[in-house]
């Protein structure tokens, strides 16, 4: 019958031989002879107190201990050299270790512990019985196995849904590859061994680990889809720009690289196979820098996106890429000198000088400290603020650049130049589509902001509008899903102006597409608000937190929905991008950056969502 344990006293001691005792000698071997239950941090303490005591006098052994109770929290002070059986369940404990124990005899049993992440330093070297690993929700590690040098029973790892992803060459730390470790290492017999329900890419048989993902994913490109891309004279066409924005993806930071990048993040060769296998046409959000803005002056980084590009362009030169001009200025802008072209292309006569952050902010200080200490929201009306938009848009479109992504208009225009009529935009994007006429590829450069769309004298700003998709949650959903709403919160679904676009032609509502957004945490992760994250989740941290059958059925879903309910919507596919709450414990996969690539050894936190977007794409959506 077991016991609490409460106070133990030096008289619960028993001496009896210790294994290594010769004939003769005095036994130093210290056993607990009671079966022992500890449910509290403070009976953990306690008894971890008496067996450090113990141990001053030689070897603890114990019969049976189990340790169990949310209120448990650590038990790495205990000190016990053998344990007949050993429960830990239903702790709180995070980080297994320093835990020094070298023999088992018959039974240890680690089970349901939500919180449990890592069982590592856990000085295991000898099990004469069986070893079960059960229902712990997010545990990632179970190195410690690997200081096995007897494993007589079975070992049996079930129903713990972070564990054992598999990868290639990923060290005996990673996934169940110190199982296999230890099975070719004749430690223990792979018929002990039974996997079942762990992480969905782990392994189930011993000889499989290791294999899941020696493939490498599929190189592209894509089969031609048979739709028109062809842009001409600086037009684009309704039906050309759709059937680009129907192959749109954000790939965030695709062209920029280690040295260069704004979130620590960057396009890698995976992801060039990616783009090619998927076969899409427009790479949202490409490059661009947030504040940085001393990166204009280093020719390397423009250097490597231009690589970038022409290799894609080299097996399909119809796509187009996206960079972006955001609603930042930081005083590092006052490294970057003006070049003699920008002074003449304003009218201006050239000097010898930089520009001015104080020339680009607003002078009476809106927007001051905007985004944080020495930042500021660039005021359009200012014409150093046109200035400096038309350098960089120029810097871009040189290195093969054909659209941009302008960030928050609204809130750039919101110092006198709304109010005016946009004269400021107006005639920033003129300048900038006169200089993509004789300088981009197509004699084009696609515009597009956050907004529904802004209409001068009947003609639109932009050649397309664009928005976050503002996910409505699935009441009562246990797999977190979302539906798209017209018009929900503030979404732009439905919702577009009419005019006449740069292109010439009239329409009714302005082509548009939605992406997935990031904008942060919420304070409730994992739970319906009916607010502007979806489950708690901004909108690409949720497509990364729920299943990949979740992500997978919503972008079927989503693709179809646009072409029942609204032709002129698209729905941009989330290739790469920061993401703000990964959350292990409801994906394993869940990471940020957030990839849609197959999971591979190139990219082990792929999504799996590649394949989904290729079968939606070469059949307008209609897959299974």
């Amino acid at each position: 019958m077991k016991k609490h344990f409460l106070i133990l006293t030096l008289s619960a001691l028993v001496l009896l031989p210790s294994c290594g005792d010769k004939p003769g000698q005095e036994n130093s071997g210290i056993t607990f002879e009671d079966t022992i239950v500890l449910s509290s941090q403070e009976e953990v303490d306690a008894f971890a107190t008496k067996t450090k005591l113990a141990a001053l006098t030689g070897e603890v052994r114990l019969g049976d201990l189990t340790i169990e109770g949310e209120a448990v929290t650590d038990i790495s002070a205990i000190q016990f050299t053998e344990v007949d059986v050993l429960t830990i369940k239903g702790t709180s404990i995070e980080h297994l270790s320093n835990t020094f124990i070298e023999k088992i005899g018959r039974l240890l049993e680690i089970d349901s512990n939500p919180l449990l992440k890592l069982i590592d330093v856990f000085t295991l070297v000898n099990c004469q019985g069986d070893i079960f690993i059960t229902d712990n929700a997010v545990l990632e590690d179970i190195s410690f196995l690997f200081y096995l040098e007897t494993m007589a029973g079975k070992l049996v790892i079930t129903g713990n849904p972070c564990l054992g992803e598999d990868r290639p060459n990923g060290g005996i730390a990673w996934g169940f590859n110190v199982i296999k470790y230890i099975v070719d290492s004749n430690v223990m017999n792979r018929e002990h061994v039974v996997l079942r329900n762990n992480h969905p890419d782990a392994a189930t048989k011993v000889e499989d680990i290791g294999k899941v993902h020696e493939d490498d994913p599929p190189i592209g490109p894509a089969e031609p889809d048979g739709r028109n891309y062809k842009i001409e004279n600086g037009i684009i066409t309704e039906e050309v720009l759709n059937n680009y924005l129907d192959k749109a993806i954000t790939e965030s930071e695709y062209l920029n690289s280690a040295s260069y990048n704004s979130d620590g993040y960057y396009g890698k060769e995976d992801d060039t196979r990616m783009l090619l296998n998927v076969g899409a046409k427009f790479i949202g959000r490409a490059m661009y820098t947030w504040g940085r803005e001393a990166r204009f002056t280093k020719d390397a980084w423009f250097d490597q996106a231009k690589a970038k590009i022409e290799a894609i362009h080299a097996v399909d030169p119809d796509v187009i890429f996206q960079a972006a001009l955001f609603e930042i200025v930081t005083p590092q802008v006052n490294q970057v000198p003006i070049p003699d072209w920008c002074f003449r292309a304003f009218g201006l006569e050239p000097e010898q000088r930089n520009f001015s952050f104080d020339r680009i902010r607003n002078p009476g200080g809106k927007y001051l400290g905007q985004w944080g200490n020495d930042t500021a929201v660039p005021d359009m009306t200012q014409l150093e603020c046109q200035m400096w938009f038309y350098f960089m848009a120029v810097k871009y479109m040189d290195c093969g650049i054909e659209a941009f992504h302008c960030g928050q208009i609204n809130l750039m225009a919101s110092m006198g130049d709304a109010a005016a009529g946009y004269p400021a935009y107006k005639k920033l994007f003129t300048m900038m589509r006169e200089y993509a006429r004789t300088h981009t590829r197509h004699g084009i450069v696609l515009l597009d902001a956050h907004c529904n769309g802004h209409v001068v004298d009947g003609v639109h700003l932009l050649d397309f509008a664009s928005y976050p998709i503002r996910l409505c949650e699935v009441s009562g959903s246990s797999k977190m899903e979302a539906l798209i709403k017209k018009k929900y919160l503030d979404s732009i679904i439905g919702g577009t102006k009419a005019g006449k676009t740069p292109s010439g032609w009239y329409t009714d509502r302005i082509p548009y597409m939605v992406e997935f957004d990031n904008f942060g945490t919420s304070g409730h992760p994992g739970s319906a608000a009916d607010d502007i994250f979806c489950w708690g989740y901004d909108e690409i941290s949720w497509i990364g937190n729920v299943s990949t059958e979740v992500a997978r059925d919503f972008l079927r879903y989503g693709y179809d929905w646009f072409k029942e309910w609204d032709k002129m919507g698209h729905l941009e596919m989330p290739g790469m991008r920061v993401a703000a709450g990964a959350d292990k414990s409801k994906n394993p996969y869940a990471n940020n950056p957030f990839r849609c690539n197959t999971r591979s050894a190139s990219c082990p936190l792929g999504a799996d969502l590649e394949s989904t977007i290729k079968e939606i794409w070469a059949g307008n959506g209609q897959t299974n």
